[in-house]
């Protein structure tokens, strides 16, 4: 029996450190895989400024090979020991290649994860082109803005100037107002009078009104004494004609009684 346990050690120890180290793989691969995308995009920084750290250290772990030889040495002395503890390893073999079937269980999900990590982290680097197309629009109109800046501040001592202006006007504008004010005031003033007059004269319509009878009844006679003269006018016309005649017969007479 002993035979036979001491020819399953090697084998067992074999199985032993392959099935610790795959379900440690697995369980780191599992542990990386659910991490989520902006945890890792914030640890990479971390991760890289650590990596010069880990391979200054790279020397010191040569360093501790002929103490882990030692020690290796050391173990294969309990091996004994070890060949005794064969049957409670071999009772705990099928546990751990449970654990190891349950961590490569969950290796999908974690691999999905990942791949939807690498997906949000491609659509970002797919985006950063973009940004810097704008920054880059953004820094070509920087010129631009830059050579505007001196027109506008040439334009600065104009507008000033014509401020200055306006706020020179602003006091004659202020006297105009304070006329235009002046002048409503005696405007005003004059209402009174006004509105007097017209009641004035609104009181003499009634008068005027009597007197209206009146006069239509003359405008008959009146427009009578219009037609005789309108029929005078004729003769009237004549006779200047012949009296303008009897003075040119006179003057084309003076000249002769002027040589007599």
């Amino acid at each position: 029996m002993v035979p036979d346990a001491e020819d399953k050690v090697p084998d067992v120890e074999d199985k032993v450190p392959d099935a610790e180290d795959k379900a440690l793989s697995r369980n780191r691969f599992l542990t990386l895989r659910t991490i989520k995308v902006p945890d890792v995009e914030d640890k990479v920084p971390d991760v890289e400024a650590k990596v010069p750290d880990v391979e200054d250290k790279v020397p010191d772990a040569e360093d501790k090979v002929p103490d882990v030889e030692e020690k290796v040495s050391h173990s294969e002395d309990k091996v004994p020991d070890a060949e005794d503890k064969v049957p409670n390893v071999e009772d705990k073999v099928p546990d751990a290649e449970d654990k190891v079937a349950d961590i490569e269980d969950k290796v999908p999900d974690g691999e999905d994860k990942v791949t939807d990590a690498e997906d949000k982290v491609t659509d970002v680097e797919d985006k950063v082109p973009d940004a810097e197309e704008k920054v880059s629009h953004s820094e070509d109109k920087v010129p631009d803005a830059e050579d505007k800046v001196p027109n506008v501040e040439d334009k600065v001592p104009d507008a000033e100037d014509k401020v200055a202006d306006i706020e020179d006007k602003v006091p004659d504008g202020e006297d105009k107002v304070t006329d235009a004010e002046d002048k409503v005031t005696d405007v005003e003033d004059k209402v009174p009078d006004a509105e007097e007059k017209v009641s004035h004269s609104e009181d003499k319509v009634p008068d005027a009104e009597d007197k209206v009878p009146n006069v239509e009844d003359k405008v008959p006679d009146a427009e009578d004494k219009v037609a005789d003269i309108e029929d005078k006018v004729p003769d009237g016309e004549d006779k200047v004609t012949d009296a303008e005649d009897k003075v040119t017969d006179v003057e084309d007479k003076v000249p002769d009684a002027e040589e007599k």
